[in-house]
């Protein structure tokens, strides 16, 4: 097996960072797209403008992360990359992204992709040279970037409407897909998914009764692990809906899992188990769950809820 190498360098401006002064999830996966176009060419030898010469591209099909260290404003980072699978039309990508001012893990990710045809999304063989150059780049996926908290493993086939009505999955946020968020093509970015996910947070809080000392404004979250799988890719234009519950909950964290659907024809878009954390924002800390907090969380558990 080989060694990783370092595919991507930047930095984390302003406007990315949550209200809690870290990068913003969406962003995150933002990068991690923006490492896997640096990795098809200098792992591969073959970028995304040649594939897009050839009428293909590499579509993102599932992905797992785990956040480590967290970014700020300003801070510069690297991905190091490798490759632990390759199929006969598809290549699983392993990403660390580090500081680069100390040799300290911020995420890892591990990104399954398909080549597909630009023009209908079908999947296509991999040609003899990219299979060549990705077994020739192969890397051992090491424990710190295994799944713990969420299930990794994909469903046979995708979650529907009428599942989600019958689990009385809560309906949280309808979202329009602005030009803003869609590639040169009008396809959506994956992390305009994981940004619509993230938004129905709110809505969990908002079943939330009020409890005695216990100030919702003074109390964020953040995300520790999550994995998200993309069905079909939406474009610029559609509106989708969202459902969602509880697949976890315990004493310091909760698993809220959310299914992404065109509003218009119902089919799944995407899905996301993500593991979260309280945290409070004066002390800056992560902090336990309140016992009426959970209480009042309780009921929208379902357990065995996946992506």
């Amino acid at each position: 097996m080989g060694e990783l190498q370092i595919v991507m360098q930047s930095g984390v401006p302003a406007w990315e960072c949550d209200l809690m002064g870290h990068l913003n999830l969406q962003f995150y996966v933002a990068k991690a797209e923006e490492a896997t176009a640096c990795a098809s060419l200098m792992l591969l030898g073959k970028g995304p403008q040649a594939l897009k010469a050839e009428g293909l591209r590499l579509a993102l099909v599932d992905q797992h992360v785990r956040l480590h260290r967290e970014l700020r404003s300003g801070a510069a980072y690297l991905f190091r990359a490798g490759i632990i699978d390759v199929g006969s039309d598809e290549i699983t990508f392993y990403f660390e992204m580090a500081h680069r001012a100390a040799p300290l893990l911020a995420a890892t990710f591990v990104n399954r992709v398909k080549l597909t045809d630009r023009a209908t999304g079908k999947a296509q063989p991999l040609p003899d040279a990219l299979r060549k150059a990705a077994l020739a780049k192969r890397v051992d996926l090491p424990a710190h970037a295994q799944a713990r908290g969420v299930k990794t493993k994909v469903r046979i086939s995708p979650p529907t409407l009428a599942e989600a009505n019958e689990l009385k999955l809560l309906n949280t946020i309808t979202s329009f897909i602005p030009p803003t968020h869609t590639s040169a093509d009008g396809l959506a970015q994956p992390h305009y998914a994981i940004y619509a996910a993230m938004s129905s947070y709110l809505e969990l809080m908002a079943q939330v009764k009020p409890i005695e000392n216990f100030d919702l404004a003074k109390v964020g979250h953040a995300s520790v692990e999550f994995f998200a799988v993309y069905g079909k890719i939406p474009r610029e234009g559609d509106v989708l809906t969202l459902r969602g519950g509880l697949s976890a909950l315990d004493r310091k964290t909760f698993n809220w899992c959310k299914w992404v659907f065109d509003a218009e024809t119902g089919e799944y878009r995407a899905g996301v188990e993500v593991t979260q954390l309280l945290f409070d924002l004066e002390a800056r800390r992560a902090m336990d769950m309140p016992e009426q907090l959970r209480a009042s969380l309780a009921p929208l558990v379902r357990p065995g809820l996946t992506p």
